[in-house]
């Protein structure tokens, strides 16, 4: 199971370490 969501883990790591970095664009991603 925990295979299962080790993608889904690095996204989220990649996505706070860009959130991170560049807000704005995090943001702008967002909507």
């Amino acid at each position: 199971m925990r295979q299962r969501y080790e993608p889904l883990w690095n996204a989220v790591a990649t996505t706070l370490t860009v959130t991170g970095a560049k807000p704005a664009a995090h943001e702008a991603s967002a909507r």
